[in-house]
C-alpha cells in the first residue's frame, strides 16, 4: 500500500518523463490513469515480487505481506497488503492516435 501512495505523489511529477520502447512520451493523462489492479490474485503480477531472480524468498517483502495479511478483515483488503500493487493504466484510443501522429 505504501507503495501504491508513493506513486501517486509521484505520477505527476514523472508522468511527462514516462517514456514507451520507442523513446517517445507516452500520451497526456495515460500514466496518470494508473490505479491498483484489485482481485488479480490467481496467474497475475503480485506473486513474483516474493522471490528473486534466483528463485530465492525474499524474506522482508514476504514478512510485511504476511503482518499486512493477518490484520486484513476482507477480501477486499488483501490486494492492499502486497507490498508493491499491480497497475492498471487507460487512455482513450485518440489519444495515443495524436500522439503518434496517426
Amino acid at each position: 500500500m505504501a507503495f501504491a501512495r508513493e506513486f501517486f505523489d509521484l505520477q505527476y511529477t514523472f508522468a511527462e518523463s514516462v517514456r514507451d520502447l520507442s523513446g517517445e512520451p507516452l500520451p497526456a493523462g495515460y500514466v496518470a490513469s494508473a490505479r491498483p489492479l484489485r482481485g488479480a490474485f490467481r496467474s497475475m503480477p503480485p506473486w513474483g515480487q516474493f522471490v528473486d531472480r534466483r528463485g530465492e524468498l525474499r524474506r522482508p517483502r514476504a514478512e510485511a505481506f504476511l503482518g499486512a495479511l493477518g490484520r486484513a478483515t476482507s477480501l477486499a483488503h488483501v490486494a492492499a497488503c502486497f507490498p508493491f500493487q499491480a497497475l492498471h493504466t487507460t487512455a482513450p484510443a485518440h489519444r495515443f492516435l495524436a500522439s503518434y501522429g496517426v
